[in-house]
């Protein structure tokens, strides 16, 4: 006899058990005694036995974080080794570069000695055995997306809202054809970016041109392939905004532009989703979503000291608000002249508009 039970269903009781397996009472308890110890069942004073989660408690001090080395993964672990150090726990930090592949590390923490982990998925397509053994052996916290199909607390921002809002902000400013452009990936949180834009599109009675959603890379292309962007934008007939994805690719999607001869932001208004890069042309900013990676770390650090203290708990999902930065990119004004002091140095890039050389000839056949 077989059954398929979920966390949190009632076991039945002793005298049941003993009837239905035909078992002795000392060997029922034992079972369960065992069940406990191990995480798949727990013990409720004046209720009775229920199913657990899997998770065992493990009295270690130290907790993973897999990650990837980017610039946002480096603050996030900067974060966390503050806040577990507040807890004397510390963190041990595992991956740091794009090379190091996720199987990898999902292994070496279900090998170690860890009391919980905060995973950055950067694998598509991870090892679905590994990850259920692994967040079936201790508490697990998943930043800003899911990982694969694993059942995790998750820590993450509005990625629809965020595309929807910048979208509508551009079409504020006049903008009557929106673009989309950046990697293209299976990851929910691109997916919903899009989804956002489009959305935004409607809601203004515009309608979405296909043609004018030109990706430049994909998920582990280390390259941004312009050519079709570069033909969107040399026609005449071409957006007159665009939403940026991902941050990380503003900087080719700006030089493109640059290199067609458009004057940015009168010939493209441009926003980009992230803001942990800085990009200027003429001195004006990009208009950009932040995402507040210091609440982030919080939230997820809350999340597993929750989890710590009930192992059993069913996983949860919290969405954390983000901010709309306007700069010059999207034609609302000039310059904006901002520091940040709440990061590290961000990757900056400078560039010139083509009508700073030729600002002094007669503009007959500029826009």
């Amino acid at each position: 006899m077989s059954a398929e039970m979920i966390p949190g269903q009632f076991i039945a009781t002793e005298k049941e058990l003993q009837t239905e397996f035909g078992a002795g009472r000392s060997t029922i308890r034992k079972v369960l005694a065992e069940l406990v110890e191990e995480g798949w069942a727990v013990n409720v004073p004046k209720k009775g036995v229920f199913v657990g989660r899997g998770i065992r408690s493990n009295q270690s001090n130290t907790v993973a974080f897999i990650e990837n080395g980017s610039y946002v993964q480096t603050l996030l672990g900067g974060y966390f080794e503050h806040l577990v150090f507040s807890e004397n726990l510390k963190i041990e930090r595992i991956g740091q570069t794009a090379d190091y592949p996720f199987a990898y590390a999902l292994q070496r923490v279900l090998d170690g000695d860890y009391s919980g982990a905060f995973i950055w998925g950067f694998a598509i397509d991870p090892d679905d055995v590994v990850l259920s053994q692994l967040t079936r052996s201790l508490p697990v916290v998943a930043l800003d997306h899911k990982i694969g199909k694993s059942d995790t607390d998750l820590v993450r921002f509005d990625h629809e809202r965020a595309g929807y809002e910048l979208a509508s902000h551009l079409i504020q400013q006049g903008c009557r054809r929106i673009g989309i452009t950046g990697m293209l990936d299976t990851l929910e949180t691109t997916v919903a970016r899009i989804q956002g834009v489009m959305l935004a599109c409607f809601a203004h009675g515009l309608q979405p041109n296909p043609e004018d959603f030109q990706f430049i890379s994909t998920s582990g292309d280390t390259s941004a392939k312009l050519g079709g962007l570069q033909n969107l934008l040399r026609q005449s007939n071409r957006p007159d905004g665009m939403v940026i994805l991902h941050d990380f690719l503003a900087s080719p999607v700006v030089e493109t532009a640059l290199r067609c001869g458009l004057n940015l932001p009168n010939d493209l208004k441009l926003g980009m989703i992230g803001d942990d890069f800085s990009i200027a042309v003429d001195g004006v900013g990009m208009t950009a979503v932040r995402f507040n990676w210091s609440a982030l770390s919080q939230e997820a650090f809350a999340l597993l000291k929750e989890r710590l203290s009930d192992l059993q708990r069913p996983s949860v999902v919290r969405t954390l608000p983000f901010e709309l930065i306007v700069r010059g990119s999207c034609g609302a004004f000039d310059n904006l002249q901002e520091s940040r002091t709440d990061l590290p140095l961000r990757k900056t890039f400078s560039y010139s508009n083509p009508w700073r050389v030729q600002q002094t000839l007669p503009r007959t056949h500029g826009r």
